[in-house]
């Protein structure tokens, strides 16, 4: 299994590089957005700024326990951090498919033309694209973060551990840390499982286990040891929190840790997406017993899930519910996307009529449209078994070109729809980020360094007054701190902010609820002139003369 792991390396690249730039254009990239309010302050090293020395949040980013953020700190303090960010989302996305294609590979599918099918497969796959249901885990988006990065490293665990390589599942488990450390608690789960089930079968040894798991340890730990430093360097770890940490969870963002802020509906929705998953990789595995480290693995994330769901009800330790439990079923979506792409792949030119005129059609429908037409799939990988025999049925699917009306439809109406919703999406976002640049730049050559501002803000739990600046005024903000390098009066996606330095809850907490209360216009100016803060970003609709307007946000003066 080792020497065939990757057989035919020409094609394996050719196909990752494939997968990567259709998947790419499937979903596009947008830098700027959302969790790069974090990171795009350490890439330009705004920590360090005088203007910054008092302000909570910005000192906080210096424990943001991330490898890749600590080793690019400072290195793009201006406009090449999109541009390095925009690489950073390309590379990631090879390497997510290199994981891919490494996990198929052990499964036979190794020949070019296979590959290339996969990946497109995987490019467009339901489960790929966006988040992880009841949990919201980051998957192929188009905005690069390091949690998506070790996505693919966690791939690469698995595919090592299936193996038996433990050492070099080990390692790949420490990227996966250095990446994002709570992703590399995860990885225990899905390689101890593996390597219990190879215990059991025999397929190794004991002591060869222990024997490769010391210097997988070792190795391990040296690229953790570089979080670990920068964690046990915060004041704050450890320390009791004197206020109750679900709570704050509720208030700033429960989908990643509390089950009970999930409607049924979604939770609905995970179960589909399990219980496909779990189908089309035993499916897999009853046509090739090699593939029975996929369902090990969906088995592993979904034990993480569930015990993310009943962790609340034993612990409100923050060390515990920041290990985002319930973002762990982005495995669930990673390894039944897997399955379900080369189960796909192999049906479409399988001998078996059934399978290939039946079957095969529907999972490339149901699994690369809309996640509710997953549902067909499922619906195959159930019906397909008793519709072997059924010589009539097949017929009339073959005279009436079943197989390629299905395909037709998927691939020339689907495919484009999905790929035209996320570039109107983007443009969107790109459109409300440029504006934001422009405000930032503006206040970076006019305003003084000192300058305190005021922004729109948002909540991700409770809707707005009626006569509160709309969400829409917020989108794309996350670069104005940034670009102007200026220091901003409260952001509520700044809140996360809590999960490493808990004293900043009190703060932002008290911050947020005034701002979020103030009902119109002229009552955020007054706030504004009550709280010391020098400029207003707010809808162009007071009565008061702007300082300059950017489309539909205007800055305004705020008098001592």
């Amino acid at each position: 299994m080792k020497q065939n792991a990757m057989k035919g390396s020409s094609g394996f690249v050719a196909a990752a590089l494939v997968g990567t730039l259709v998947s790419m254009l499937n979903t596009g990239d947008v830098p700027g957005a959302w969790n790069h309010l974090f990171q795009l302050p350490l890439l330009a090293g705004l920590p360090d700024l005088p203007q910054f020395a008092q302000d909570a949040f910005v000192q906080s980013l210096r424990f943001y326990s991330s490898g890749l953020w600590q080793g690019l700190y400072g290195l793009a303090p201006g406009e090449g951090a999109f541009t390095l960010l925009f690489v950073l989302a390309v590379l990631s996305r090879l390497c997510a498919f290199v994981g891919f294609l490494a996990c198929a590979a052990l499964i036979g599918v190794q020949s070019l033309g296979q590959r290339l099918v996969f990946v497109t497969l995987v490019a467009f796959s339901s489960l790929l694209v966006g988040g992880s249901y009841a949990g919201a885990g980051g998957l192929f988006t188009a905005n690069f973060t390091h949690s998506e990065a070790a996505n693919a490293s966690m791939l690469l665990c698995v595919w090592a551990a299936a193996q038996s390589r433990f050492t070099l599942a080990l390692s790949f488990a420490g990227v996966t840390f250095f990446l994002n450390a709570f992703m590399g608690v995860w990885c225990a789960v899905p390689v101890a499982a593996l390597a219990l089930v190879q215990l059991m079968r025999k397929e190794i040894a004991f002591r060869s286990l222990v024997l490769q798991a010391i210097p997988g340890l070792l190795i391990f730990g040296a690229l953790a040891s570089v979080v670990v430093k920068s964690v046990l360097a915060n004041p704050e770890f450890g320390a009791p929190v004197d206020f109750d940490y679900p709570t704050y969870l509720t208030h700033y963002y429960a989908g990643h840790f509390l089950v009970a802020s999930h409607p049924w509906s979604e939770l609905a929705k995970f179960g589909l997406v399990s219980a496909v998953s779990l189908l089309a990789a035993w499916r897999l595995k009853q046509r090739d017993p090699r593939a029975l480290f996929i369902l090990v693995a969906i088995c592993a994330f979904l034990l993480l899930w569930l015990a993310g769901a009943l962790l609340p009800l034993v612990t409100r330790s923050p060390v515990f519910l920041n290990l985002h439990l319930l973002r762990a079923g982005v495995g669930v979506h990673l390894f039944g996307g897997l399955a379900l792409a080369v189960l796909t792949t192999v049906w479409l030119s399988s001998a078996s009529v059934s399978e290939r005129l039946f079957g095969a059609p529907l999972l490339v429908l149901g699994g690369t449209s809309l996640r509710p037409l997953l549902a067909l799939a499922g619906l195959a990988l159930l019906l397909e078994p008793r519709l072997q025999a059924k010589d009539r049925l097949m017929s009339v699917l073959a005279k009436y070109r079943f197989r390629t009306l299905v395909l037709a439809v998927t691939v020339g109406l689907v495919w484009p729809a999905v790929v035209l919703r996320h570039v109107l999406v983007n443009r969107d976002l790109e459109r409300q980020i440029a504006v934001w640049r422009e405000i930032g730049l503006w206040a970076r050559a006019v305003t003084p360094a000192e300058a305190l501002f005021m922004i729109p803000v948002f909540n991700f739990v409770d809707p707005p007054p009626a006569d509160f600046p709309l969400t829409a005024l917020a989108r794309g903000h996350e670069v104005f701190r940034f670009t102007a390098q200026r220091r901003v009066f409260v952001d509520f996606a700044a809140g996360a902010a809590v999960m490493w330095q808990p004293s900043y809850y009190r703060l932002w907490r008290e911050r947020i609820g005034e701002v979020m209360a103030l009902p119109d216009f002229e009552s955020r100016i007054a706030y504004a002139r009550a709280h010391a803060i020098d400029y207003l970003v707010d809808r162009c609709a007071g009565a008061q003369r702007e300082v300059v307007k950017v489309e539909d946000r205007c800055v305004y003066k705020i008098a001592p």
